[in-house]
């Protein structure tokens, strides 16, 4: 039975036809109507309609054609294995298996009788043959034994002709004898006439003897050419033998059973068939099977071994030991570039200016640089070029110098609020950052999940997975593991601005001492660099940060924060309040609040224009106190922070 292909018999009126086999795509099917390629329009997923009804007599090939010089499925270092795609590989492999059988099943083959079988189909499309042993066509072998019969009956018939010329020649010399014999005895003619009689009589059979000869040499002739007649009718017997032999060595390169060879160390289509299917059925119904029936182990060991398919070595399987993949974790890392919850963790962005001293969100983009009591100013500051410190060659980092000013109340905090309380909650996480100090100094880390404003929210949750680092003046990697507490049974304010909180503690006084691991206070300069923050256990990876590019996180930065600049232009009448819209470049987290300034303007008063925010849009409003021409310029910041 046929697995990849069906043939109907056309009736001249029939367009539909069904499509009995399993298929990945429906570009993989084709219909042909006697072997040319027809188009045709799907009807349901089992049945298809040609253009125009195949004729009376004309087979309908429906096939599936699954491709066999492309990859469905193409797996890349680092990529997850899902379900999907090993089914759709494996599947690719098994049809590909099927139509290799079917094109088997339908070649030539031997009979149960063990006689040669072409399934009750001519063999077409045969050349002449060239060597003894070649098989021949039809056409060559009637060609050739016309050829030779009419030449052996040429030659017979010529040999016939011959023979009846003798015998006439040799009846007239006998007449002639016979009257000369008479002309003798009995009517007295005289001596002379009868000589002459016999003379000719003589002559006559001459002529029948030469006759005679004439026959037996073409007789000859058509003993020759019925010998090569027969020759070459034993060459077109041996040729046909000949190619009954290759038809049947044919049929064993399509379908010799599993395991049996067809010469030494090579086997059949079919063979190959059984061993792709028997493996396709093992991966498919053993492997899942015996890893979902496995008990479960809670933590891998060093020692403990994975299966891989090496593509260096012919896609050979090996195994891997936990020992090397966690070596190759370390070194390589993860890239995903969701994969860091830290929004410019790599202090790229500035859009408020490289330098603050004011407690405020900033300078730099989603960090917050507050203090109290003490004094602080933080920059950006740029890394030397080539430094090897701190890895892939970050551009900027950012200091904060400390003013310490005793008092229990007194601290300095970098605070990152990350948008959605449920952000990591439930989860473990590791933060990941660089820093020094001008001094040894100490710092702190603190999570805390701020459940946000308006309604009846919960109380926010902090002091969570508090971790205290020593700094010294050389920068040095810092990591940390925490357990990020579930929010089930929580609720959330109805304004929106719930978020995770990340904290350094860069000086704190006692008041603070709980929440800041009792840093206590010192005056330094502090440095940090490349932060992030990443679900589950990073800290065996070399550098999980996983970058997501300069254009991307100024996308991420601008949902909270962005500027931008705006000209109204046109006759205008005094009195009357003129408006210009901005299109922001990125929608913000929520409705913004929106600073304008007033650049410059003619033919209106001067000062801030008015503003009317959007998530998406600024509209400056400005009223003019000239009629005629005129413009207003200015610029504006939108402010979505949390």
């Amino acid at each position: 039975m046929a697995l990849a292909y069906a043939q109907s018999v056309g009736d001249g009126s029939t367009r539909t036809f069904t499509i009995p086999f399993p298929y990945i795509s429906k570009t993989h099917v084709q219909v042909k109507v006697d072997g040319n390629i027809v188009p045709f329009t799907w009807m349901s997923e089992t049945s298809v309609q040609v253009t125009v009804a195949p004729a009376v007599g004309a087979i309908v090939d429906r096939r599936r054609v699954t491709p066999r010089d492309t990859l469905l499925v193409d797996f890349v270092d680092g990529s997850t294995l899902v379900e999907t795609d090993l089914d759709l590989s494996a599947l690719q492999v098994f049809y590909l298996s099927q139509e290799a059988f079917d094109l088997g099943e339908s070649s030539l083959g031997v009979a149960d009788d063990g006689s040669f079988s072409a399934l009750g189909r001519r063999i077409k499309e045969v050349l002449d043959p060239v060597d003894l042993h070649d098989v021949a066509n039809k056409r060559f072998v009637e060609t050739g034994m016309t050829s030779q019969v009419a030449i052996a009956t040429a030659k017979a018939g010529e040999a016939s002709a011959s023979k009846i010329a003798a015998a006439l020649s040799e009846g007239s010399a006998a007449a002639s004898a016979a009257s000369a014999l008479a002309s003798k005895n009995a009517s007295g003619i005289s001596e002379a006439n009868a000589s002459s009689s016999a003379s000719s009589a003589s002559g006559s059979a001459t002529v029948a003897t030469s006759q005679a000869g004439i026959a037996t040499t073409k007789a000859g002739e058509a003993s020759t050419s019925r010998d090569t007649a027969v020759t070459k009718a034993g060459e077109a017997s041996t040729a046909a033998s000949s190619a009954s032999s290759n038809a049947t060595l044919a049929q064993k390169w399509a379908s010799n059973p599993e395991d049996s060879e067809v010469t030494s160390g090579l086997f059949s289509a079919y063979h190959w068939y059984r061993k792709t299917l028997a493996l396709y059925t093992a991966v498919a119904n053993g492997l899942a099977g015996w890893i979902h029936a496995a008990s479960v182990k809670a933590l891998p060991d060093d020692t403990d071994e994975l299966g891989l398919v090496d593509g260096a070595a012919g896609w050979l399987l090996k195994k891997l030991t936990m020992v090397r993949l966690k070596a190759y974790v370390a070194k390589e890392g993860f890239t995903s570039p969701l994969r860091n919850k830290i929004i410019n963790g790599n202090f790229d962005v500035w859009q408020r200016g490289v330098s603050q001293t004011v407690s405020n969100i900033g300078p730099e983009d989603r960090f917050s640089n507050t203090h109290s009591g003490d004094t602080k100013t933080t920059s950006r500051q740029a890394f030397p070029a080539g430094q090897t410190d701190v890895p892939d060659n970050p551009k900027f980092f950012s200091r904060t110098v400390i003013t310490a000013v005793a008092g229990a109340g007194s601290y300095v905090q970098k605070v990152q609020r990350i948008e959605g309380v449920e952000t990591l909650s439930g989860k473990l996480a590791t933060l990941t950052f660089y820093a020094k100090s001008s001094v040894a100094k100490n710092i702190s880390v603190e999570f805390a999940q701020v459940f946000g404003t308006g309604g009846s929210p919960s109380a926010n949750v902090d002091t969570i997975g508090v971790t205290t680092y020593s700094l010294t003046t050389a920068w040095q990697k810092f990591t940390a593991l925490v357990n990020l507490p579930s929010i089930a049974g929580k609720t959330l304010g109805s304004n929106g601005d719930d978020h995770l909180a990340l904290i350094f503690w860069l000086d704190a006084g006692s008041t603070y001492a709980t929440r800041s691991g009792g840093i206590g206070q010192l005056s330094a300069t502090v440095d940090i660099a490349r932060v992030s923050l990443v679900e589950g256990d990073a800290r065996n990876e070399a550098d999980p940060f996983s970058p997501r590019g300069f254009v991307t996180e100024m996308q991420l930065c601008m949902r909270y924060y962005e500027q931008g600049y705006g000209i109204f232009s046109g006759n205008v009448t005094s009195g009357l309040a003129y408006y210009h819209s901005s299109i922001m470049r990125v929608t913000k987290r929520a409705i913004p609040s929106v600073v304008t300034t007033d650049v410059s303007n003619a033919s209106f008063a001067g000062g801030s224009p008015g503003v009317i925010q959007f998530q998406t849009a600024v509209r400056a409003s400005k009223l003019a106190n000239i009629t005629g021409a005129g413009y207003f310029e200015y610029t504006w910041a939108a402010d979505a922070e949390l």
